[in-house]
């Protein structure tokens, strides 16, 4: 097991990749820290986790309250000791025409995705100075890099820029610590915010992705894995595309 007796937080952790990646490190042997807005969802997480052998704790809380982000970190250091692995996943998209923003909606999207991130970094850096280190794991997407050709999810794509940069900003400021951030840009992957458009649309879903399917959350959980172990003692400040090709096309 390559994560075996590692303590991982695995924040948006109740449905699509951070379920797939909270399931794939119990397995791997961590001890996952679970975290959500919906505790009804992290329960049935948490029994999935236990009855396959694995050990877990859930903790209900939004990413965009500092109180909510210490009582996850304190909950996972008072339960298991230290932390070894953050896993910032959480995050959402809200389809709004640009000239109809308004500033609820911009707080809105840019707390979840990237303030929430801002916040479980540093007090979760803070931890890990204190245990030797650890990795740290950022969430990005394609349309860090990419615009939509509509105007309707433009703050989700100002976020998840954002992260590229805070990803490369605190790998140098952490790397003293030993303490390595990383992330990944996922392309199409299936899930809950994404079903709707792959189902209604996939003939031109998949004129996007030359590989020739969308990714399931399980493979954006294997690279995130392989980014919480040694094998990557190398890599600082990474952003990987995990796209199928998708960001080769023109």
């Amino acid at each position: 097991m390559r994560l075996n007796g590692k303590v991982a937080i695995v924040t948006g952790a109740s449905r699509g990749i951070g379920r797939a990646v909270a399931l794939r490190f119990a397995t791997e042997g961590a001890r996952v820290v679970g975290t959500a807005r919906d505790t009804a969802l992290l329960a049935t997480l948490a029994e999935e986790i236990h009855e396959a052998g694995g050990t877990c704790e859930m903790v209900t809380g939004s990413v965009t309250e500092r109180s909510d982000v210490a009582r996850v970190v304190e909950t996972a250091v008072r339960m298991f000791g230290r932390i070894d692995v953050l896993v910032n996943n959480a995050g959402f998209s809200k389809s709004v025409p640009f000239l109809e923003l308004t500033d609820a909606d911009w707080y809105s999207i840019l707390d979840t995705n990237l303030k929430g991130m801002f916040l479980y970094t540093q007090l979760v850096a803070r931890e890990m100075t204190q245990s030797g280190g650890g990795r740290i794991i950022n969430m990005a997407s394609i349309r860090s890099y990419r615009v939509a050709p509509d105007d309707l999810n433009i703050l989700y794509d100002v976020s998840k820029g954002g992260i590229i940069q805070l990803t490369r900003s605190t790998a140098i400021a952490l790397l003293r610590h030993n303490i390595l951030v990383n992330g990944i840009a996922p392309g199409w992957v299936y899930t809950d915010m994404t079903r709707q458009s792959v189902d209604n649309e996939l003939e031109e879903v998949l004129k996007q992705v030359p590989i020739g399917h969308v990714a399931q959350p399980e493979d954006v959980a294997e690279l995130t894995v392989l980014l919480a172990t040694e094998d990557t003692r190398y890599l600082v400040g990474q952003v990987i595309m995990l796209d199928g090709g998708q960001s080769l096309l023109l």
